[in-house]
Protein backbone atom coordinates (compact mmCIF):
# COMPACT_ATOMS: atom_id res chain seq x y z
CA UNK A 1 0.00 0.00 0.00
CA UNK A 2 1.01 3.23 -0.70
CA UNK A 3 0.77 4.69 3.34
CA UNK A 4 3.60 7.58 3.72
CA UNK A 5 2.65 6.68 7.71
CA UNK A 6 0.23 4.01 9.58
CA UNK A 7 -2.81 6.77 10.68
CA UNK A 8 -1.65 9.74 7.66
CA UNK A 9 -0.85 12.60 9.90
CA UNK A 10 1.44 14.59 7.57
CA UNK A 11 0.07 17.51 4.94
CA UNK A 12 1.04 14.66 1.97
CA UNK A 13 -1.79 12.23 3.49
CA UNK A 14 -4.40 12.93 1.18
CA UNK A 15 -2.86 11.84 -1.74
CA UNK A 16 -1.63 8.80 0.34
CA UNK A 17 -5.36 8.43 1.05
CA UNK A 18 -6.62 8.42 -2.15
CA UNK A 19 -3.67 6.16 -3.78
CA UNK A 20 -4.72 3.59 -1.06
CA UNK A 21 -8.53 3.95 -1.75
CA UNK A 22 -7.81 3.19 -5.71
CA UNK A 23 -4.55 1.18 -5.26
CA UNK A 24 -5.12 -2.99 -5.78
CA UNK A 25 -3.41 -3.60 -2.51
CA UNK A 26 -4.77 -6.17 -0.10
CA UNK A 27 -8.04 -5.26 0.51
CA UNK A 28 -8.64 -6.26 4.24
CA UNK A 29 -5.50 -4.05 5.44
CA UNK A 30 -6.94 -1.04 3.05
CA UNK A 31 -10.38 -1.26 4.83
CA UNK A 32 -8.96 -1.07 8.86
CA UNK A 33 -6.56 1.65 7.48
CA UNK A 34 -9.28 3.64 5.66
CA UNK A 35 -11.76 3.53 8.90
CA UNK A 36 -9.21 5.65 10.55
CA UNK A 37 -9.33 8.64 8.36
CA UNK A 38 -10.96 11.80 9.51
CA UNK A 39 -13.83 13.68 8.42
CA UNK A 40 -11.32 16.83 7.45
CA UNK A 41 -9.25 14.27 5.62
CA UNK A 42 -11.72 12.69 3.76
CA UNK A 43 -13.20 15.99 2.58
CA UNK A 44 -9.49 16.89 1.20
CA UNK A 45 -9.91 13.20 -0.31
CA UNK A 46 -13.21 13.85 -2.02
CA UNK A 47 -12.03 17.10 -3.35
CA UNK A 48 -8.86 15.34 -5.04
CA UNK A 49 -10.81 12.73 -6.15
CA UNK A 50 -12.59 15.38 -8.26
CA UNK A 51 -9.17 16.71 -9.63
CA UNK A 52 -8.06 13.49 -11.14
CA UNK A 53 -11.06 12.66 -12.77
CA UNK A 54 -11.76 9.26 -10.37
CA UNK A 55 -14.71 10.34 -8.12
CA UNK A 56 -16.98 8.14 -9.60
CA UNK A 57 -14.20 5.36 -9.37
CA UNK A 58 -13.77 6.53 -5.79
CA UNK A 59 -17.27 6.12 -4.78
CA UNK A 60 -17.65 2.33 -6.43
CA UNK A 61 -14.55 1.34 -4.48
CA UNK A 62 -15.68 2.21 -1.21
CA UNK A 63 -18.54 0.57 -2.01
CA UNK A 64 -16.78 -2.26 -2.70
CA UNK A 65 -14.24 -2.40 0.30
CA UNK A 66 -17.53 -2.26 2.85
CA UNK A 67 -16.35 1.47 3.81
CA UNK A 68 -20.20 2.85 2.55
CA UNK A 69 -23.20 0.96 3.81
CA UNK A 70 -25.97 0.05 1.47
CA UNK A 71 -28.46 1.36 3.77
CA UNK A 72 -26.35 4.25 5.88
CA UNK A 73 -24.64 7.15 4.32
CA UNK A 74 -21.68 6.62 6.80
CA UNK A 75 -18.45 4.79 7.22
CA UNK A 76 -18.23 1.44 8.59
CA UNK A 77 -16.21 1.24 11.29
CA UNK A 78 -13.60 -1.68 11.99
CA UNK A 79 -13.72 -0.63 15.59
CA UNK A 80 -16.91 0.79 16.88
CA UNK A 81 -19.74 3.04 15.78
CA UNK A 82 -17.97 6.00 18.04
CA UNK A 83 -15.98 6.33 15.26
CA UNK A 84 -18.35 7.34 12.90
CA UNK A 85 -18.59 11.13 13.08
CA UNK A 86 -14.82 11.12 12.87
CA UNK A 87 -15.35 9.39 9.01
CA UNK A 88 -16.73 9.64 5.85
CA UNK A 89 -19.79 12.47 6.07
CA UNK A 90 -23.11 11.70 4.31
CA UNK A 91 -22.20 15.30 2.75
CA UNK A 92 -18.91 13.29 1.55
CA UNK A 93 -20.68 10.63 -0.10
CA UNK A 94 -23.18 12.14 -2.07
CA UNK A 95 -20.48 13.87 -3.41
CA UNK A 96 -19.19 11.05 -4.60
CA UNK A 97 -22.61 8.96 -5.40
CA UNK A 98 -23.39 12.19 -7.59
CA UNK A 99 -20.14 12.19 -9.38
CA UNK A 100 -20.86 8.71 -10.26
CA UNK A 101 -24.47 9.19 -11.48
CA UNK A 102 -23.99 12.57 -13.56
CA UNK A 103 -21.25 10.89 -14.87
CA UNK A 104 -22.91 7.68 -15.99
CA UNK A 105 -26.07 9.48 -17.32
CA UNK A 106 -23.66 11.63 -19.42
CA UNK A 107 -21.86 8.47 -20.41
CA UNK A 108 -25.11 7.06 -21.46
CA UNK A 109 -25.66 9.92 -24.00
CA UNK A 110 -22.06 9.14 -25.31
CA UNK A 111 -23.08 5.70 -26.02
CA UNK A 112 -26.01 6.50 -27.67
CA UNK A 113 -24.58 8.72 -30.32
CA UNK A 114 -21.75 6.14 -30.33
CA UNK A 115 -24.06 3.48 -31.35
CA UNK A 116 -25.42 5.65 -34.28
CA UNK A 117 -21.87 6.48 -35.39
CA UNK A 118 -21.12 2.65 -35.29
CA UNK A 119 -24.22 1.43 -36.94
CA UNK A 120 -23.68 4.46 -39.78
CA UNK A 121 -20.07 3.25 -40.34
CA UNK A 122 -21.10 -0.52 -40.56
CA UNK A 123 -23.58 0.32 -42.87
CA UNK A 124 -20.93 1.59 -45.21
CA UNK A 125 -18.70 -1.14 -44.71
CA UNK A 126 -16.15 0.93 -42.36
CA UNK A 127 -13.86 -0.48 -40.07
CA UNK A 128 -13.63 1.18 -36.33
CA UNK A 129 -11.48 0.26 -33.36
CA UNK A 130 -12.39 2.34 -30.53
CA UNK A 131 -9.86 3.48 -28.64
CA UNK A 132 -9.34 5.21 -24.77
CA UNK A 133 -12.49 5.46 -22.96
CA UNK A 134 -15.50 4.84 -25.19
CA UNK A 135 -14.04 1.33 -25.02
CA UNK A 136 -12.67 1.38 -21.37
CA UNK A 137 -15.64 2.21 -19.75
CA UNK A 138 -17.78 -0.14 -20.61
CA UNK A 139 -15.22 -2.82 -21.95
CA UNK A 140 -12.94 -3.31 -18.83
CA UNK A 141 -14.11 -1.17 -15.97
CA UNK A 142 -17.91 -3.09 -17.10
CA UNK A 143 -19.82 -0.27 -15.65
CA UNK A 144 -19.97 2.98 -17.89
CA UNK A 145 -20.56 5.34 -15.01
CA UNK A 146 -17.09 4.49 -13.23
CA UNK A 147 -14.72 6.30 -16.21
CA UNK A 148 -15.17 9.71 -16.90
CA UNK A 149 -15.01 10.95 -20.62
CA UNK A 150 -14.32 13.70 -22.50
CA UNK A 151 -14.58 12.41 -26.11
CA UNK A 152 -15.17 9.59 -28.11
CA UNK A 153 -12.15 8.36 -29.82
CA UNK A 154 -12.23 6.11 -32.86
CA UNK A 155 -9.87 4.77 -35.35
CA UNK A 156 -10.37 4.42 -38.92
CA UNK A 157 -8.31 3.68 -42.01
CA UNK A 158 -6.81 6.40 -44.18
CA UNK A 159 -8.20 5.58 -47.06
CA UNK A 160 -11.96 6.07 -45.59
CA UNK A 161 -11.80 9.63 -44.21
CA UNK A 162 -13.68 11.12 -46.26
CA UNK A 163 -16.67 8.67 -46.59
CA UNK A 164 -16.47 9.10 -42.66
CA UNK A 165 -16.94 12.82 -42.64
CA UNK A 166 -19.89 12.57 -44.89
CA UNK A 167 -21.41 10.14 -42.25
CA UNK A 168 -21.11 12.07 -39.69
CA UNK A 169 -22.13 16.18 -41.11
CA UNK A 170 -25.42 13.68 -42.50
CA UNK A 171 -25.37 13.06 -38.24
CA UNK A 172 -25.23 16.97 -37.94
CA UNK A 173 -21.56 17.05 -36.77
CA UNK A 174 -19.49 19.89 -37.82
CA UNK A 175 -16.03 19.99 -37.78
CA UNK A 176 -14.22 21.51 -35.30
CA UNK A 177 -10.60 22.31 -37.71
CA UNK A 178 -11.04 24.97 -40.21
CA UNK A 179 -9.81 22.46 -42.72
CA UNK A 180 -9.06 18.95 -42.79
CA UNK A 181 -5.61 18.42 -43.96
CA UNK A 182 -3.11 15.62 -43.07
CA UNK A 183 0.16 16.41 -41.68
CA UNK A 184 3.39 15.27 -40.43
CA UNK A 185 2.15 16.56 -36.78
CA UNK A 186 -1.16 15.52 -36.90
CA UNK A 187 -3.23 12.29 -35.93
CA UNK A 188 -7.19 13.33 -35.45
CA UNK A 189 -9.43 15.46 -37.42
CA UNK A 190 -12.22 16.69 -34.50
CA UNK A 191 -15.69 16.74 -35.02
CA UNK A 192 -18.64 18.13 -32.55
CA UNK A 193 -22.32 17.77 -32.04
CA UNK A 194 -23.78 21.14 -31.82
CA UNK A 195 -27.03 19.86 -30.21
CA UNK A 196 -25.72 18.24 -27.11
CA UNK A 197 -21.68 19.56 -26.75
CA UNK A 198 -20.37 15.97 -27.96
CA UNK A 199 -16.92 15.86 -29.41
CA UNK A 200 -15.33 13.10 -31.24
CA UNK A 201 -11.84 12.32 -32.19
CA UNK A 202 -11.57 10.69 -35.86
CA UNK A 203 -7.81 8.96 -35.82
CA UNK A 204 -5.87 7.19 -38.56
CA UNK A 205 -2.77 6.98 -36.50
CA UNK A 206 -1.87 6.57 -32.93
CA UNK A 207 1.31 8.83 -33.66
CA UNK A 208 2.38 11.72 -35.57
CA UNK A 209 4.82 10.61 -38.38
CA UNK A 210 7.24 13.50 -37.37
CA UNK A 211 8.26 11.63 -33.76
CA UNK A 212 10.67 8.71 -34.38
CA UNK A 213 8.49 5.98 -33.42
CA UNK A 214 7.87 2.98 -35.40
CA UNK A 215 4.02 2.05 -34.60
CA UNK A 216 3.13 -0.20 -37.71
CA UNK A 217 -0.95 1.07 -38.22
CA UNK A 218 -1.61 -1.86 -40.33
CA UNK A 219 -0.06 -3.94 -37.39
CA UNK A 220 -2.60 -2.19 -35.08
CA UNK A 221 -5.63 -3.40 -37.28
CA UNK A 222 -4.21 -7.03 -37.84
CA UNK A 223 -4.46 -8.16 -34.20
CA UNK A 224 -7.61 -5.74 -33.40
CA UNK A 225 -10.37 -7.89 -31.38
CA UNK A 226 -13.69 -7.80 -31.90
CA UNK A 227 -16.12 -6.31 -29.73
CA UNK A 228 -19.72 -5.29 -28.91
CA UNK A 229 -19.58 -1.51 -27.67
CA UNK A 230 -23.44 0.39 -27.95
CA UNK A 231 -24.52 -3.12 -28.64
CA UNK A 232 -22.94 -2.95 -32.06
CA UNK A 233 -20.12 -4.79 -33.39
CA UNK A 234 -16.55 -2.80 -33.46
CA UNK A 235 -13.04 -3.49 -32.89
CA UNK A 236 -10.79 -2.87 -30.16
CA UNK A 237 -7.15 -3.10 -30.04
CA UNK A 238 -5.15 -5.77 -28.85
CA UNK A 239 -5.02 -6.35 -24.72
CA UNK A 240 -0.85 -5.56 -25.35
CA UNK A 241 -1.28 -3.14 -28.02
CA UNK A 242 -3.86 -1.01 -25.65
CA UNK A 243 -1.62 -1.19 -22.70
CA UNK A 244 1.12 -0.07 -25.10
CA UNK A 245 -0.93 2.71 -26.67
CA UNK A 246 -2.08 4.18 -22.83
CA UNK A 247 1.50 4.36 -21.61
CA UNK A 248 2.26 6.54 -24.56
CA UNK A 249 -1.31 9.08 -24.38
CA UNK A 250 0.19 8.97 -20.22
CA UNK A 251 3.60 10.31 -21.52
CA UNK A 252 2.07 12.60 -24.27
CA UNK A 253 -0.02 14.08 -20.78
CA UNK A 254 3.27 14.64 -18.65
CA UNK A 255 2.05 18.45 -18.71
CA UNK A 256 -1.77 17.84 -17.35
CA UNK A 257 -1.05 13.88 -15.81
CA UNK A 258 -4.20 12.68 -14.00
CA UNK A 259 -4.84 9.47 -11.45
CA UNK A 260 -7.60 8.40 -13.83
CA UNK A 261 -4.41 7.56 -16.77
CA UNK A 262 -3.08 5.27 -13.83
CA UNK A 263 -6.54 3.20 -13.20
CA UNK A 264 -6.66 2.76 -16.99
CA UNK A 265 -3.62 1.07 -17.01
CA UNK A 266 -4.62 -0.93 -13.63
CA UNK A 267 -7.96 -1.79 -14.76
CA UNK A 268 -6.26 -3.25 -18.35
CA UNK A 269 -3.77 -4.94 -16.32
CA UNK A 270 -6.53 -6.63 -14.13
CA UNK A 271 -8.88 -7.15 -16.83
CA UNK A 272 -6.79 -8.88 -19.08
CA UNK A 273 -4.35 -10.58 -16.92
CA UNK A 274 -4.17 -13.77 -18.19
CA UNK A 275 -3.77 -12.68 -22.01
CA UNK A 276 -0.62 -10.18 -21.18
CA UNK A 277 2.38 -11.63 -22.53
CA UNK A 278 4.83 -9.09 -20.75
CA UNK A 279 8.12 -10.41 -23.12
CA UNK A 280 5.80 -9.21 -26.13
CA UNK A 281 5.59 -6.15 -24.40
CA UNK A 282 8.68 -5.42 -23.88
CA UNK A 283 9.69 -6.40 -27.43
CA UNK A 284 6.68 -4.42 -28.84
CA UNK A 285 7.74 -1.30 -27.11
CA UNK A 286 11.43 -1.60 -28.17
CA UNK A 287 10.15 -2.44 -31.81
CA UNK A 288 8.35 0.85 -31.36
CA UNK A 289 10.72 2.72 -29.79
CA UNK A 290 8.61 3.54 -26.56
CA UNK A 291 10.25 1.94 -23.63
CA UNK A 292 11.31 4.96 -21.77
CA UNK A 293 7.62 6.31 -21.68
CA UNK A 294 6.63 2.40 -20.99
CA UNK A 295 9.23 1.97 -18.32
CA UNK A 296 8.48 5.08 -16.23
CA UNK A 297 4.66 4.95 -16.58
CA UNK A 298 3.91 1.99 -15.96
CA UNK A 299 7.19 1.92 -12.87
CA UNK A 300 4.66 4.67 -11.52
CA UNK A 301 1.24 2.72 -11.94
CA UNK A 302 3.03 0.26 -9.55
CA UNK A 303 4.23 2.36 -7.24
CA UNK A 304 1.67 4.49 -6.76
CA UNK A 305 -1.75 2.13 -7.38
CA UNK A 306 0.25 -1.02 -6.69
CA UNK A 307 -0.73 -2.14 -9.85
CA UNK A 308 0.92 -5.91 -11.30
CA UNK A 309 3.30 -5.79 -13.14
CA UNK A 310 5.97 -7.90 -12.66
CA UNK A 311 8.99 -6.68 -11.01
CA UNK A 312 12.30 -8.89 -13.40
CA UNK A 313 10.24 -7.89 -16.43
CA UNK A 314 9.95 -4.31 -15.14
CA UNK A 315 13.59 -3.78 -13.92
CA UNK A 316 15.06 -5.74 -17.36
CA UNK A 317 12.49 -2.84 -19.29
CA UNK A 318 14.83 0.03 -17.35
CA UNK A 319 17.13 1.99 -19.99
CA UNK A 320 20.59 2.22 -19.94
CA UNK A 321 21.74 4.47 -17.34
CA UNK A 322 18.17 5.70 -16.57
CA UNK A 323 18.01 8.50 -14.54
CA UNK A 324 15.73 8.63 -11.10
CA UNK A 325 15.17 11.71 -11.28
CA UNK A 326 13.31 11.50 -14.41
CA UNK A 327 10.69 8.98 -12.40
CA UNK A 328 11.02 11.60 -9.54
CA UNK A 329 9.85 14.33 -12.13
CA UNK A 330 6.69 12.27 -12.77
CA UNK A 331 5.56 11.55 -9.30
CA UNK A 332 5.77 14.91 -8.70
CA UNK A 333 3.41 15.58 -11.63
CA UNK A 334 1.13 13.31 -10.94
CA UNK A 335 0.72 13.80 -7.04
CA UNK A 336 1.08 18.24 -7.74
CA UNK A 337 -2.16 18.43 -9.63
CA UNK A 338 -3.27 21.70 -7.79
CA UNK A 339 -0.16 23.55 -9.25
CA UNK A 340 0.05 21.17 -12.29
CA UNK A 341 -3.64 22.96 -13.49
CA UNK A 342 -3.10 24.18 -17.57
CA UNK A 343 0.42 23.66 -17.59
CA UNK A 344 0.67 22.54 -21.23
CA UNK A 345 -0.79 26.20 -22.36
CA UNK A 346 2.53 28.10 -20.99
CA UNK A 347 5.37 25.32 -22.19
CA UNK A 348 6.87 27.61 -25.44
CA UNK A 349 6.36 30.47 -22.96
CA UNK A 350 8.55 28.66 -20.51
CA UNK A 351 11.14 27.63 -23.12
CA UNK A 352 11.72 30.77 -24.71
CA UNK A 353 12.36 32.10 -21.26
CA UNK A 354 14.47 29.18 -19.86
CA UNK A 355 16.70 29.67 -22.89
CA UNK A 356 20.20 31.97 -22.22
CA UNK A 357 21.50 32.21 -25.85
CA UNK A 358 19.23 35.13 -28.18
CA UNK A 359 20.05 32.24 -31.40
CA UNK A 360 17.82 30.12 -29.02
CA UNK A 361 15.72 32.50 -27.91
CA UNK A 362 15.12 33.35 -31.59
CA UNK A 363 14.32 29.35 -32.59
CA UNK A 364 11.82 28.66 -29.94
CA UNK A 365 10.23 32.41 -31.34
CA UNK A 366 10.09 30.79 -34.97
CA UNK A 367 8.72 27.37 -33.90
CA UNK A 368 5.44 29.03 -32.19
CA UNK A 369 5.14 31.42 -34.73
CA UNK A 370 5.78 30.15 -38.25
CA UNK A 371 4.34 26.64 -38.37
CA UNK A 372 3.88 24.60 -41.77
CA UNK A 373 1.24 26.19 -44.05
CA UNK A 374 -0.76 22.62 -43.21
CA UNK A 375 -0.53 23.09 -39.76
CA UNK A 376 -1.89 27.28 -40.60
CA UNK A 377 -4.52 25.87 -42.29
CA UNK A 378 -6.13 23.25 -39.62
CA UNK A 379 -6.00 26.56 -37.16
CA UNK A 380 -7.29 29.56 -39.70
CA UNK A 381 -10.11 29.34 -42.94
CA UNK A 382 -7.54 29.74 -45.62
CA UNK A 383 -6.62 26.63 -47.75
CA UNK A 384 -3.14 25.47 -47.86
CA UNK A 385 -2.11 26.80 -51.27
CA UNK A 386 -4.34 29.80 -50.88
CA UNK A 387 -2.08 33.17 -51.12
CA UNK A 388 -4.29 34.04 -48.13
CA UNK A 389 -2.55 31.61 -45.71
CA UNK A 390 0.48 34.22 -45.54
CA UNK A 391 -1.75 36.98 -43.76
CA UNK A 392 -3.02 33.87 -41.11
CA UNK A 393 0.72 34.46 -39.69
CA UNK A 394 0.18 37.98 -38.82
CA UNK A 395 -2.88 36.93 -36.83
CA UNK A 396 -0.65 34.02 -35.80
CA UNK A 397 1.63 36.22 -34.06
CA UNK A 398 -1.25 38.67 -32.74
CA UNK A 399 -2.67 35.10 -31.34
CA UNK A 400 0.33 34.20 -29.49
CA UNK A 401 1.18 37.69 -28.33
CA UNK A 402 -2.79 38.32 -26.22
CA UNK A 403 -2.43 34.44 -24.64
CA UNK A 404 1.10 34.96 -23.60
CA UNK A 405 2.00 38.47 -23.34
CA UNK A 406 1.12 38.84 -19.51
CA UNK A 407 3.07 35.76 -18.78
CA UNK A 408 6.44 37.21 -20.68
CA UNK A 409 6.06 40.20 -18.46
CA UNK A 410 5.57 38.59 -15.45
CA UNK A 411 8.42 36.48 -16.17
CA UNK A 412 10.81 39.90 -17.34
CA UNK A 413 9.68 41.82 -14.23
CA UNK A 414 10.62 38.60 -11.77
CA UNK A 415 7.51 37.35 -10.32
CA UNK A 416 8.52 34.74 -7.96
CA UNK A 417 5.55 32.40 -8.60
CA UNK A 418 5.79 32.25 -12.49
CA UNK A 419 9.28 31.52 -12.21
CA UNK A 420 9.16 29.54 -10.75
CA UNK A 421 6.38 27.88 -12.45
CA UNK A 422 8.51 28.33 -15.35
CA UNK A 423 11.48 26.25 -14.41
CA UNK A 424 8.91 23.47 -13.42
CA UNK A 425 7.76 23.44 -17.31
CA UNK A 426 11.17 23.26 -18.32
CA UNK A 427 12.21 20.15 -15.83
CA UNK A 428 8.92 18.79 -17.47
CA UNK A 429 9.94 19.40 -20.63
CA UNK A 430 13.02 17.69 -20.20
CA UNK A 431 11.20 14.40 -19.00
CA UNK A 432 8.93 15.34 -21.88
CA UNK A 433 11.75 15.23 -24.38
CA UNK A 434 13.52 12.11 -23.23
CA UNK A 435 10.34 10.53 -23.64
CA UNK A 436 9.75 10.94 -27.17
CA UNK A 437 13.08 11.68 -28.39
CA UNK A 438 14.47 8.60 -30.59
CA UNK A 439 15.77 5.57 -28.57
CA UNK A 440 19.26 3.83 -29.59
Amino acid sequence: MTVLSEDYPTEQSTASILLDCLGYANEAAKTEQLARVTAEQWCKVVELAQQHGVAPLLYHRLKSAGLIAKERSTILSAHSAENFAEGLTAANIMELKQAFLENAARNMRFYQELEKLLRLFQGHDIKVIVLKGAYLAQAVYDNIGLRIMGDIDLLVQKDNLLRVEQDMLALGYEPVDCNRVITQENIHFRYTLPRNGLNVEIHWALVASNLPFQIVTEGLWSRAQPVILAEVPALALSPMDLLLHLCLHTAKHIYDLRLRMFCDLGEVIQHFNAEIDWQEVGTRAEQWGITHAVYVILRLAQELLDVTVPADWLASLQPAGFDEHYLTLARQQVLGIRVNEGMGEHVQTARLWGQKRLNNKVAVICDSLFLSRESMAIMYPASVNSWQIYLYYLVRIKDMFIRHWITLWRLANGDLKIRTAAERINQITELHDWFFREEL
